[in-house]
Order: structure tokens, then C-alpha cells, then sequence
């Protein structure tokens, strides 16, 4: 029960990795905010945990929208309490090549993987800072670390922008009693 009674926020934990952490977290002890795009999926999430005796509520908002993770998050401090551990790790997938990438694809991948990350980062890393403790988990990928042989270059500069913004934030909390990390799973 290393997390016991700690607030944890988990973006896209409708399903895989996501939904994965959650449960690692409620298994200690944790309460989970389950954050999915989909209301549907992070509900089924949130019973889950529920079930086999963990703490977890549904919490739904596009990570994308600005305003919409802002109230997301003004919620989870205001029926839960202050957030703990934040783990941003809502993405999407989209292998395409070089070629395929159009404008819009670009920007929904850099706004779903980074801007998202950027956002809730920003919403929560003050009442961490503040409060001299936190911890903040940006779930990148080896692609951002080394490129992605299948082309996805879009996927693969929104993880490298993720690795980026997690180093600059580290740098910026770590004498205050924030901690921001990152981990670069391969494919899961």
C-alpha cells in the first residue's frame, strides 16, 4: 500500500497502459481519477477497480481541450482533494508515412500527446510546488528517443516534445519538492 489514500490522476485509462496504471495504483492503495476521452470507456475502468476493492472515480475530457481538462481537473481537487501523482498518459496511435501526414494529423497528435501533457501539467504543478511534494509521470516513448522505423514522424516529435518538456519542468521543480519524470515504453 505504497500510495495509500494519494489522489492519482491517470489520462486515457479507458484502456491499455493506461488502465493498466490505474489498477497498479489502486492496488496500492491509491484513489484513482480515471481520465478517458471516452465516458464509456473510463467508467468500465473505474468498476473495474471498484470491484476488486480499489478506489477509483471517472473522470471524462479530451486531454486536447484546454477548458476541458481545466474543469476536469477543478473537479477531481474538488471531490477528491488534492492531486498527488499525475500520470499523463493519454495518446493515440496513427502509423502512417511521411507522405500521409496532413496538417490535421500533425496537429492532433501534437495536441493529444504534447499540448495535453503541457496542460495538465500546468493545472497541477503549482498545488504540488506549493505544497512542496508531487509527482508527475510523462509517458513518452522509445520513438521519441530514437525515432520510429516506421515512419509516424508526427507520433515521434510529439514524444520527443514530451521528453523535452519533462527535462525543463524536472529542472524547474526539483529544488522545490515537485518531481517530473518520464518513462519511453516501446509498443504495447
Amino acid at each position: 500500500m505504497r500510495f495509500s489514500s494519494k489522489i492519482v490522476v491517470v489520462t486515457g485509462a479507458g484502456s491499455g497502459l493506461g488502465k493498466t496504471i490505474a489498477g497498479a495504483f489502486a492496488a496500492e492503495g491509491s484513489i484513482v481519477a480515471v481520465n478517458d476521452i471516452d465516458a464509456c470507456k473510463a467508467k468500465n475502468t473505474a468498476t473495474e477497480i471498484q470491484k476488486v476493492g480499489g478506489l477509483a472515480k471517472e473522470f471524462s475530457a479530451d486531454v486536447s481541450d484546454f477548458e476541458a481538462i481545466k474543469a476536469m481537473m477543478g473537479r477531481i481537487k474538488s471531490e477528491l482533494g488534492p492531486i498527488d501523482v499525475l500520470v499523463n498518459n493519454a495518446g493515440i496511435g496513427d502509423f502512417v508515412s511521411w507522405p500521409e501526414i496532413t496538417s490535421q494529423k500533425w496537429r492532433l497528435m501534437l495536441d493529444t500527446h504534447l499540448s495535453g501533457s503541457f496542460y495538465a501539467c500546468k493545472l497541477v504543478l503549482p498545488s504540488m510546488v506549493d505544497r512542496g511534494e508531487g509527482v508527475i509521470v510523462n509517458v513518452s516513448s522509445v520513438a521519441g528517443k530514437r525515432g520510429d522505423y516506421l515512419g509516424n514522424a508526427h507520433y515521434t516529435a510529439a514524444k520527443a516534445g514530451l521528453i523535452g518538456l519533462t527535462r525543463s519542468l524536472a529542472a524547474s521543480v526539483a529544488s522545490k519538492g515537485g518531481r517530473v519524470n518520464s518513462v519511453a515504453p516501446g509498443l504495447v
